[in-house]
């Protein structure tokens, strides 16, 4: 313990002094930036003016300019930054700004941790859910193409139906003309009916007449008879049988001859 305290003293002072050191540094640089841009804002014009005198048909870019950092770096060196980390770190630490304990090296356990997993796994992760989310995508296109082209359909749909009321003058015509139509077929059955029905009472009447008149017909037939058969005596019905027997006997005659 009492090797460890000067150690860590004479680190402290060596941090301090390279924190003065790189202070100073950035002073100077400070102070030598406004020659470079005073130089950089000189410097095109007399090129601008050498060249234009030269060829004035050419032009001339400007220089390129440079962060702070880059310039620091071109002063101080390639180690600079890697010596104003360390002696910014120390400096942290000496003063307590930046205390190291238990949750400290946890986080620094945890960062790395994650750190390694963002590099090991990160990539296929990544992929996975932009597979994922591409599947998603490629389903709500699919659903958005099915309702356009249902969509596209119903207006096909609906400028059909646009040409069929072209014709919608017509169609009170037509609709006048079949009203018109129906009437007259019903009033034509109506009249059929009518005329079946008087032509059966009229055969009716007609049916009637001709049975009344039969029977008459028959009642006076039957009267003629029965007032012959009784106008006949019975001599004439003795004459009547004779002859026809005689008739008889002369037809057998003839017939066996």
């Amino acid at each position: 313990m009492r090797n460890i305290a000067p150690i860590s003293v004479g680190v402290k002072t060596i941090a301090i002094r390279r924190c003065f050191n790189m202070l100073s540094r950035l002073a100077t640089v400070s102070r030598s930036g406004k020659g470079v841009v005073n130089a950089a804002r000189v410097i095109p014009r007399l090129v601008s003016t050498t060249n234009s005198s030269k060829n004035p048909e050419t032009a001339v870019s400007t220089p390129e300019s440079k962060s702070v950092w880059q310039i620091y770096k071109d002063k101080a060196g390639l180690s600079a930054p890697t010596v104003f980390g360390i002696g910014l770190s120390a400096y942290l630490l000496s003063k307590e700004i930046l205390i190291i304990h238990e949750e400290t090296v946890l986080a620094v356990v945890m960062g790395g941790t994650i750190y390694y997993l963002v590099k090991r796994f990160g990539k296929d992760v990544a992929d996975g859910l932009d597979a994922y989310s591409q599947d998603i995508l490629d389903k709500m296109n699919a659903g958005r193409q099915a309702k356009m082209k249902a969509l596209e359909e119903a207006i096909a749909d609906e400028k059909s139906v646009e040409q069929v009321y072209s014709c919608r003058d017509q169609i009170y015509d037509i609709l006048k003309e079949n009203n018109a139509m129906k009437l007259e077929a019903e009033y034509r059955a109506n009249l059929n009916q009518v005329y079946e029905e008087v032509k059966k009472r009229l055969d009716y009447q007609v049916d009637l007449q001709q049975l009344k008149k039969d029977l008459e017909q028959e009642h006076l037939v039957k009267w003629l008879e029965n007032a012959v058969i009784k106008s006949i005596t019975p001599q004439q019905e003795k004459d009547s049988m004779t002859q026809c027997i005689k008739g008889i006997k002369l037809l057998a005659t003839a017939k066996a001859a």
